[in-house]
Formats: structure tokens, sequence, C-alpha cells
């Protein structure tokens, strides 16, 4: 707690960035996880950013103080980011008018001169309340708060970020220190109100529902979480959803919670009076019924413009899928996994015993038919390389049990797991039909993020590299199709890790 004070005496009396607005309402507009999703989704149709600029136009047009904010992520998904890393989504953030943002975890992919360079393209104010920068542009370019004064009342937001170990590649997060968010959101928000004036305090935050859902239990302070990360869709109007979006804080009052999905197919809407306190919340759909309105000129050129380096790739044929492939579900994931297998044993040139993929590396579905580069590039994003290590049976039973607390992975052919889904914990893991032993040696092949103990898989870190590969692991899949004549994709659809 003494480090948490010294903190807030820091940022609190560094500065306060204040804007004066007229009403005694505020209507905040909200997206999360939007992922680099510039053009509507595939067969599904929801979403893109013309679509996004006329939803969020025609709010202003008929409510006098809109906010328009962001809860991270913004990035990483689509072959924009790949081709232009992150250039294209501030340019669009800016022309919809985004007026505060938070960073997520996935704008650290390009590491931190790829978050300041992203930063430094924006319009829109960050802000970071538990994250501590060594960067001097950093500083200077993201506050740990920021109050809005409509009338005589002052609303207040603050960021509470996630805890980058064992999330984000440790080199990509560089000179940036994390301050427990949880045990410093209400009391940041305690000297807001106390000391600062503010009537209500906004937490934007990207460190996933559950999460939010514990914030505003513990909270005092806090009237509005805006959250993102876990790609939650909180709509109070579907009678079937089963988020709450009102909790019950320390004192017995309500804190409203927001979340609006992924990939920019929802945006949420927050309405706060600010006489009474009252909050409410609604989801807006972003589909084809915005195509009749006019699209922003400015937009639609800046889109062409780097559509011509998109297209090229989304034209290259490089397979098949002969069924519809959904990255959540094993024929893919188990596709994946074999190529990495297959791959890794050009790269080391000896026998592996397994292959092991994250599943929250593969980002995108594979609809049946024309598979293009452009699609592979959007399937596997990130800058992952393939790695050999060897390990001990007891280091890798301990990452089936990692795998299997957030539901299986991606795991090669000859890999039969089983895991107690209440327990979270496998009750069998075999490889080539024999149970692993602890005290055996193992060649697994997998990727570098994994290796350095990413998605939380510490244990891998005690194996020793032996092998390492040189491509991305996007290009390494293109060379595995480019190897098979007129490739057709139909994995099995076994589940190697399979619930008890």
């Amino acid at each position: 707690m003494k480090l948490i004070k010294q903190i807030l005496l820091i940022v609190l009396f560094a500065t306060s960035l204040t804007l004066t607005l007229n009403a005694s309402e505020i209507v905040i507009l909200h997206t999360n996880d939007t992922h680099s999703q510039i053009d509507p989704i595939g067969k599904e149709d929801k979403g893109g950013v013309l679509r996004r600029k006329a939803l969020i136009d025609s709010v202003r047009r008929v409510n006098k103080n809109v906010l328009l904010v962001d809860a991270g992520d913004a990035v990483q998904g689509t072959v924009y980011f790949n081709l232009y890393k992150g250039e294209v989504e501030q340019q669009m953030m800016n022309i919809m008018g985004y007026d505060l943002r938070i960073i997520g975890n996935h704008e650290f992919d390009n590491g931190i001169e790829g978050l300041k360079s992203m930063i430094d393209m924006s319009t829109a104010q960050v802000l970071s309340t538990n994250y501590l920068f060594e960067d001097s542009l950093l500083r200077s370019k993201i506050a740990p708060y920021i109050i809005k004064s409509i009338e005589d009342k002052k609303i207040a937001f603050i960021a509470i970020n996630i805890d980058p170990k064992g999330l984000v590649s440790t080199e990509n997060y560089i000179g940036v220190g994390y301050v427990d968010g949880q045990l410093m959101a209400d009391s940041f928000a305690k000297q807001l109100k106390e000391d600062f004036g503010a009537d209500y305090v906004v937490a934007l935050t990207h460190i996933g529902y559950d999460d939010d859902v514990k914030l505003a239990k513990g909270s005092r302070y806090i009237d509005v979480i805006i959250g993102g990360h876990s790609h939650d869709l909180i709509n109070p109007a579907d009678k079937n959803c089963k988020l709450a979006h009102k909790v019950v804080n320390q004192n017995g009052d309500s804190v409203l919670i927001a979340q609006a999905d992924k990939s920019g197919r929802y945006v949420g809407e927050v309405t706060l009076n600010l006489d009474n306190g009252y909050k409410q919340s609604k989801v807006i759909a972003v589909d084809s019924r915005l195509d009749r309105i006019e699209s922003d000129s400015t937009m639609v050129n800046l889109i062409t413009h780097y559509d011509d380096g998109v297209d090229s790739l989304m034209n290259q044929k490089i397979a098949t899928a002969v069924i519809d492939l959904k990255k959540d579900e094993a024929p893919l994931q188990n596709y994946v996994s074999d190529m990495a297998l297959s791959q890794a044993k050009k790269i080391y040139g000896n026998d592996i015993d397994l292959s092991i993929i994250n599943s929250g590396g593969i980002r995108n579905d594979i609809p049946q038919g024309y598979v293009s580069i452009g699609q592979i590039m959007g399937l596997l994003p990130f800058n992952n390389r393939i790695v050999v290590m060897t390990i001990t049976g007891e280091d890798l039973l301990e990452a089936f049990d990692v795998m299997a607390s957030r539901g299986g992975d991606c795991v090669s052919a000859n890999v039969d797991a089983v895991f107690d889904a209440e327990t979270k914990k496998c009750t069998m893991v075999k490889i080539n039909g024999e149970q692993v032993e602890p005290k055996k040696i193992y060649t697994l092949a997998t990727i570098d993020y994994l290796a350095g103990g990413g998605d939380y898989m510490s244990s891998l870190t005690r194996g020793k590299i032996v092998a390492n590969g040189s491509k991305v692991l996007y290009d390494e899949m293109i060379e595995f199709l480019q190897s098979q004549k007129d490739a057709q994709i139909n994995p099995s659809s076994k589940q190697r890790m399979r619930k008890k």
C-alpha cells in the first residue's frame, strides 16, 4: 500500500487534464478488442469502420455530450496490422474522433517502439493508471487520469491495465512497470473524489469481465467500469445474457459494467445522468443497416489507399479448405499443431516427440473453399517463431495442466490427453500411446512465445532450446502449404485434449 500511495501522490499532483462540456447527461460510446478489423467480417457481415463511423455520427447528432472511448486491443488480428504496423487503425480511430483510449496487451505486440509509434499517431488521450513508464515520450503522452467537467459536475476517468507478465513477451514491454490494478483502482478513485472533487469515476479497463466484477465488488468509489480483454458482449436487453451489467459494491451501491464483444461487431453506449447518478447501458450492432448512411469520404479514400497491399495478399490462392474451419474447434487447431511439428522437423533435423501451439494464437476462421496467403497471415498474425526444446516430463505435464485450465490447446496427432474440467488438471497425457514419465527427457516443438513463458506456460522456461526457426509462424505455414501441390486442408476432427 505504501507504493500505491507514493504513486498516487506523484500522478495526482503531476497534472490534471480537464475538458468542459455542457449539460447534465453524458453518453459514453465504447469499443474494445476491435483487433484491426477494418472491413466487415466475412459471411457474418458485421463490423467495419465505415459502419462504425456512421453509427457514432448518428449518436452524436442526437446527443449533445458524447464521448468516444476504447478499452484496448485496437490492433492485431488482420493483415492490415501485419502490413502497416498499426498505422491504419490509428488513422481510422482519429477520423472517428476517439476521445480516450487505453492500452491492451496487443498494443505491445511490436514492442515499446511500436507502441510509441502508434501513440504518437493517435489524437485520442491515452490513459494508464497502473503502468509506470521509463520512456519519457510515453510518460508525456500517457496520462494517469483525466477529469471532464459538465456544468457543475466532474467525471474522472482512470485506466486499469492487465499484468503483462506471462501474457506479453518479456522483451516487448521492457521499461514498463506494473502495479496491481485491483489494489490501486479504488484508492485512486477515492483520491479523485475527495481531493479533486470528482462526482463520478469511470474506470476503463483491459483486465477481462471476471476481474471487472471483482473490481466492482471490492470498490467504494468507482461508478462505471467499461472493460475489454475477455471479448464479452454484455447486453442488458438480452434475457439470455448471463453476464451481470450491474454489481453491488462495498457501499451497497450499484456499479455498472459494460463491454462490447470484439472485432467492432458492436458499439456500447453508457448513459450517465449527472444529477441523480442513474446509469444505463446498451449495445448497438454494427451491421448492414448502416450501409444506407453515406460513408465518410476521407475514410473511404484512406481505406482504398491501404487496400492495395491487403488485396494483393488476399488474392494469392495457396490452398483449398475442404470444410469450414473454426479457430476454436479441433480441426483447425489440429492442422496448425501438425504443421508446426512438420516444420520443426525440418529445422531440427532429428526426431521430435510432440508439438504444442496455444489456441489463442489462432485468430481467425478459414471458410470452406479458396484460401489465400492473406488469410494465413490473419490466421496466425503474431511474430512467433518455431523453437525446438528438450524438457523433462515433469515440466511438460505442468504445461499440460496450464493448457487444461483454459480448456485445452493445440497438440500434435500423436498426443492423447484427458483433463478434469473441475480441477482443471490433466488426468492422462500420452505420447505415441505411452504415458508421459516425469523423469524422462522429451523433445518438444513449440513457439518462442510459449517457450519464454507466454500464456502462463512458465514450466517451459525450464526447458533447453536446441533449435530456432528463422521464419514467423504464418510464413512457416505458407511454406508448408506451398510444398504440397494443390494443398487440400481437411484435418481430423478428433479432440486430442478432451474433458474427462
